[in-house]
This record gives structure tokens, C-alpha cells and sequence, in this order.
């Protein structure tokens, strides 16, 4: 399935759920994000955020939009989301929110599905920091959610429950 297929299915998908996502990203919403997180996002999710919507749809609590999209339960877009994340401090644990990790989807509770835009396939990985033990690093939170970017949205748009990742 090509970008054009897959975003046609995911506003069918939009659609036929009844959800409102946010007006589309403008092309200036996506430079200034990218200036401040340091990296370009994925031309998939690019075109995702600039032609379906700047967030607001999709699973759990939706995909995060970035500059005046879609926010979390915190009010943050994914940029801003990212940015705090890796301003952590000296005492958080000593551990620092991996770089080109990009959150991607908000499911409630802190837990958040993000997409690892440092590596050429783009997994998903999984973030849950209930999970944490309170000992060693929150490395222990992330883990693979056994798609890529590509497949996890054609896998929501084809009525795949995503939270039941594998």
C-alpha cells in the first residue's frame, strides 16, 4: 500500500469512527517543530499530520498533533512532549529519553506509543512508566510493539486493536 492508499484508509477509517482531528498541519507548524526537536519527522507521518489531520484521531486517546495540534491529557503536543523529555535532569534517575524517539500516540495512564525515528524502518515502540520497578532505568518501560510506522497505521485503519500489542 502506498502513502496516497494509506492515508485515503486512514480518513475512511476517521470517517467511519467519528472522530474530529485537528485542522492539518501547515508546512510551517512542521519547520518549527522540526527546528526545536533538532531532526525532520518521517515523511509518512509528515504527510499523516498535513493531509488527515494535525492529530486528534486514531487509537487510545489519539495521535498527538504537533505545533498547535492535538495534545495529551497534559496538554502537549508531541514536540513539546519530546522536548521535556529530554530536558530531564540530573536527578531523574540518571536516565535520558532516547533521542529521535518521537511520541506518536497517547493511551492514558503516562503510557504512550512512539515511534523511533533514529533507525530507517521506524518501529513503534511502547513507553509505559508503570512498569517501572523503582530500580536501574526507565530503559525497562520502552519496548517494541512489533510494527513499524507504516504498519501500525494501516494496521488501526484495517481495525487492529493496537493496544493489545504483542
Amino acid at each position: 500500500m502506498g502513502d496516497g492508499e494509506l492515508l485515503d484508509s486512514l480518513a475512511r477509517c476517521v470517517a467511519a469512527e467519528g472522530q474530529s482531528p485537528e485542522r492539518p498541519a501547515t508546512a510551517d507548524q512542521l519547520a518549527a517543530a522540526e527546528r526545536d526537536i533538532g531532526f525532520a519527522l518521517p515523511s509518512l507521518l509528515r504527510a499523516v499530520l498535513t493531509r488527515v489531520g494535525n492529530g486528534g484521531f486514531g487509537p487510545g486517546y489519539s495521535l498527538l498533533g504537533t505545533g498547535g495540534g492535538a495534545t495529551d491529557d497534559r496538554d502537549e503536543t508531541a514536540d513539546r512532549w519530546y522536548l521535556s523529555r529530554r530536558r530531564l535532569g540530573p536527578d531523574d534517575g540518571g536516565w535520558e529519553w532516547p533521542e529521535r524517539l518521537y511520541p506518536l500516540c497517547h493511551w492514558g495512564c503516562a503510557i504512550y506509543s512512539c515511534v523511533d525515528c533514529s533507525r530507517p524502518e521506524l518501529p513503534v515502540m511502547r513507553f509505559d512508566p508503570n512498569q517501572y520497578s523503582g530500580e536501574g532505568s526507565y530503559q525497562q518501560c520502552l519496548g517494541p510493539e512489533g510494527y513499524t510506522l507504516r504498519e501500525w497505521l494501516a494496521s488501526w485503519a484495517g481495525g487492529v486493536n493496537l493496544w493489545g500489542y504483542a
